[in-house]
């Protein structure tokens, strides 16, 4: 699969050209085939397209107001505990690039509700891991659990389900992490320098950025600096073609570490963050003194995080209708 078979996955299939243009085009292979110099082509009325805003589909992502309560609800789906993905070919860095600024455009026009220093934000993960003891995956079962979380929006607060029950923990004396590196600088690099990027240490800066997608709402300009300085750190690559998140396609961007692809997984058609995962993305031989060797095949999945709900609640314990 090329480059521009990798775009015709990720952002579907082009329109039919229109008669008008199947008709310059023919003249123009007319002109080239007689050996004559093209005629110049009268600039046409240009018309202004619709603003992006307009052509993203609300596909898995959708915003409800309603009764005080800001509902984002992306489809449900868990990873079969006893399956592991086919692990995709590594596209380039140019891929992943144009693939960041159309997430970026698209979050610079999604809806937004601001966010009121009482409410909490609601979201609803899976977390998919080895059942071994721990370290590096070489393969399944699987095994899954749904995490529920409240966080109040200025973070100094946040609750959870804990043996069916709710638990509200203390509050802090100051935000924390994702939530304190709030208000997020609007300009890419700055962003980047404030979570640590611009100092080497570019994974950190990579984990941070898209933790705060996964736990945090931001307003669009935000949201799409979160793009851009994604963009900016060296080694971030594309898969090519669509992957399975659960039973959803996504679009897969991650950071390159060694034998394994950090991944940050959008939706398709709206851009909307949808999870995370780590990819062996080349085989590996692990050594250890009076044990055997074990080998991690490329495409062994190592963790996944899938949000399936997010929204915006008066209370902890309260979730989106």
């Amino acid at each position: 699969m090329d480059d521009l078979d990798t775009l015709r996955e990720a952002w579907g299939e082009p329109k039919t050209p229109s008669p008008t243009a199947r008709m310059q085009a023919r003249a123009a292979l007319m002109t080239r085939a007689a050996g004559r110099p093209p005629e110049p082509v009268r600039p046409r009325r240009r018309f202004r397209l619709p603003r992006a805003g307009a052509l993203i589909a609300a596909g898995a992502l959708a915003t409800v107001v309603a009764a005080g309560v800001v509902v984002v609800q992306t489809s449900g789906g868990s990873r079969d505990s006893h399956s592991s993905p086919p692990g995709g070919q590594v596209g380039s860095v140019a891929l992943a690039a144009n693939v960041l600024d159309r997430a970026s455009a698209a979050a610079e026009h999604r809806h937004f509700t601001p966010l009121r220093s009482h409410q909490w934000i609601y979201t609803k993960m899976s977390h998919t891991t080895g059942t071994g003891p721990g370290g590096v995956v070489t393969g399944g079962p699987y095994r899954t659990r749904v995490e529920e979380t409240w966080w109040r929006a200025d973070g100094e607060q946040s609750a959870g389900i804990t043996n069916g029950r709710l638990s509200v923990g203390p509050a802090a004396t100051k935000p924390q992490r994702p939530f304190s590196y709030a208000p997020l600088p609007t300009d890419p690099d700055a962003l980047l320098r404030k979570v640590g990027g611009r100092t080497g240490g570019y994974e950190m800066a990579y984990d941070t950025l898209v933790e705060i997608l996964a736990q945090t709402v931001q307003p669009p300009r935000e949201e799409a600096a979160i793009f851009q300085a994604i963009k900016k750190i060296p080694h971030v690559t594309l898969i090519k073609g669509r992957v399975d998140a659960a039973g959803r396609p996504a679009i897969a961007v991650g950071l390159e570490i060694g034998v394994d692809h950090k991944e940050v997984l959008l939706d398709p058609k709206t851009y909307a963050f949808l999870g995370d995962r780590v990819i062996t993305i080349r085989d590996q031989t692990l050594e250890s003194e009076g044990e055997p060797k074990t080998v991690v095949k490329k495409g062994t999945l190592q963790t996944e995080r899938l949000r399936t709900a997010v929204g915006v609640v008066a209370r902890p314990g309260q979730r989106p209708s």
